[in-house]
């Protein structure tokens, strides 16, 4: 079975041997793949609604791996007993709303050993979270998805190796890999901010210059990065 490209680089993160939730399952296709494509063992698959779980049902009995794939109804995390998985997903959300699942009960939280985490939005509200409560990005990837790139962390509570996040918007797990599609979203970050720069300056009676001076130190971050990492020496 094939996988969307931003689906796909979600399980390549997945240890083969772990025990695995997909919160927020869907229509139920990660858990499928892992098992048929991964070999992995159980996996719970859940969402907070009766109609996305309905459609994973359907999709699970169709696979065949209604006795693989424990379906369960519920908010979060809550569907959970602490220790009983190593790993969780938390794919195609806002990233408030991912904070507020990993900080509704710490206790639970913090008895998982690793979340694969994938915003839709609130990206950076979503990694300050993540600074501020100890949390380590191991891993980062990119998917690109029409115009549309996705960003994808590994995260891990106190690893030794902490991989430090700049200016709250990737992991320097993106600068080792060093692929053409952290490029092009670098080149996307520094438009999208040098409009923005251009807007505030050309439009605004009065000018909050420290907030400009922030945007314009952070577009000149992402500018260094991108040099440094694919012109040509």
């Amino acid at each position: 079975m094939r996988l969307t490209e931003r689906l796909k680089k979600i399980v390549d993160f997945i240890d083969y041997d772990d025990r695995v939730a997909d919160i927020g399952t869907d229509h139920g296709y990660i858990p499928v793949y892992l098992i048929r494509e991964k070999m992995m063992k159980d996996i719970i698959a859940s969402d907070i609604n009766e109609l996305p779980l309905e459609n994973a049902r359907k999709y699970i009995e169709k696979a065949n791996l209604e006795d693989r794939i424990d379906l369960r109804i519920g908010n979060g995390l809550e569907v959970l007993e602490k220790n009983e998985v190593d790993t969780v997903i938390i794919a195609g959300m806002g990233g408030i709303l991912i904070s507020e699942i990993l900080d509704r009960d710490k206790e639970l939280t913090e008895s998982i050993d690793k979340f694969i985490l994938q915003p839709m939005v609130g990206i950076e509200e979503l990694l300050i979270y993540l600074e501020k409560n100890d949390y380590n990005i191991v891993d980062e990837s990119l998917a690109k998805e029409g115009d549309k790139i996705y960003q994808i962390f590994k995260v891990k509570r106190a690893s030794k190796e902490k991989r430090a996040i700049i200016e709250y918007e990737f992991s320097d797990a993106l600068i080792e890999k060093n692929d053409i599609v952290f490029k092009e979203f670098l080149d996307k970050k520094i438009a999208k901010l040098g409009l923005i720069i251009e807007s505030i300056k050309s439009n605004s009676d009065k000018i909050d210059q420290k907030y400009l001076k922030n945007l314009e130190n952070k577009r000149n971050i992402f500018i260094g990065v991108r040099d440094k990492c694919f012109l040509k020496k």
